[in-house]
C-alpha cells in the first residue's frame, strides 16, 4: 500500500523520481513488527544540495534508491545525525582514536570492488551473525549494494600495514556525510574497529567543513543500534522534525567495540 501524502517527508529540492510501492515484511530491526519502506529512484544524479535535502527529510540511500520508514503499527525508527562541531569527545573516545591513529592508516577515495573487500565483508558478517548461514555476497552484490549510487559516495579504508582491517562506505552532500555501512576484521578487536571507524568518520566530516554526520536509524528497542545514542549532542527525526538530545543513553560497551551494522 502506498503511504499517504501526510506520511511522506517533504523534500525541499524535489528531483524527478520513480516511486515504488513496498510490500509488508518482517522488520529487520524489531522482528515482532511489520515494516514498510517505500522507495524512490532519482531520475538523475543528485548534487550535494539535493542529497542534503533528502537526508534532512529523513531519507536513506540503498544502492541507487532512497527510502524511509512508513510502518503501519510502529514509529520507533528515528534517523539520527550528529552536529560534528558540537560533539562531546569523551575520554574513552579519545583513547580509541589515539590508539588507532598510532598504527592504522586511513585512506579516503572512491569505493573499490575487489576480492579483498568482499572477503572481509563476508567474514565480518559471518562472524558477527549478520546474515543467514551460507549466504555470501559476491563482487556483483557488493557493487550493487554499495558502489552503485545516486549521489557522491566515497570509501574510508583502514589499514594496518598491508592488512585491510575495515571499510566505511559513506555518502556525501554539500553539508552532510551519511554513513551507509561499516565492516571490519574482528581479529583486530584490540583497536575497537567499530568505534574507531565512527570516530574517523566524525573527524573526517568535521575536517571537510561539513555540518552533520548521519548515522542511520536509532531504534530504542534494538540493542545493535542503541550504541548511536552515546554520541551527543545528537538530533533524531521524530514526527517529521529534528529533535535535539543532549544526554547520552545509559549504555555500556563491555567489549570495547561497537557493532555498527548497516547504518540504515
Amino acid at each position: 500500500m502506498e503511504p499517504s501524502a501526510a506520511s511522506e517527508p517533504r523534500i525541499p529540492f524535489p528531483t524527478p523520481v520513480l516511486r515504488f510501492q513496498d510490500q509488508p515484511r518482517a522488520c529487520p530491526y524489531l522482528p515482532e513488527q511489520i515494516a514498510l519502506m517505500p522507495l524512490v529512484y532519482p531520475m538523475s544524479r543528485l548534487d550535494g544540495a539535493e542529497f542534503d535535502s533528502y537526508l534532512e527529510a529523513g531519507r536513506r540511500r540503498s544502492s541507487s534508491f532512497l527510502y524511509h520508514t512508513s510502518c503501519p503499527n510502529c514509529t520507533q525508527c528515528h534517523p539520527v545525525r550528529i552536529p560534528v562541531r558540537d560533539l562531546v569527545w569523551t575520554a574513552s573516545m579519545k583513547r580509541v582514536l589515539r590508539r588507532g591513529d598510532k598504527e592504522i592508516e586511513t585512506v579516503v577515495g572512491l569505493p573499490i570492488v575487489d576480492e579483498q573487500r568482499v572477503q572481509l565483508f563476508n567474514k565480518h558478517r559471518s562472524l558477527r551473525s549478520l546474515g543467514k548461514e551460507g549466504e555470501w555476497d559476491s563482487l556483483d552484490d557488493y557493487e550493487q549494494g554499495f558502489v552503485e549510487s545516486c549521489c557522491d559516495t566515497i570509501e574510508l579504508s583502514y589499514w594496518k600495514g598491508t592488512d585491510l582491517i575495515g571499510v566505511s562506505i559513506v555518502d556525501c552532500g554539500r553539508f552532510s556525510v551519511s554513513a551507509v555501512y561499516t565492516y571490519f576484521d574482528p581479529d583486530f578487536a584490540r583497536f575497537s574497529p567499530g568505534t574507531y571507524s565512527i570516530l574517523k568518520q566524525l573527524d573526517w566530516t568535521q575536517s571537510t567543513g561539513k555540518t552533520y554526520l548521519y548515522l542511520g536509524m536509532y531504534v530504542e528497542g534494538n540493542a545493535h543500534l542503541r550504541y548511536k545514542g552515546r554520541f551527543v549532542p545528537q538530533e533524531r527525526f521524530i514526527a517529521n522534525r529534528w529533535e535535539r538530545f543532549e544526554e547520552p543513553i545509559d549504555w555500556t560497551d563491555r567489549s570495547g567495540s561497537y557493532s555498527p551494522h548497516r547504518s540504515s
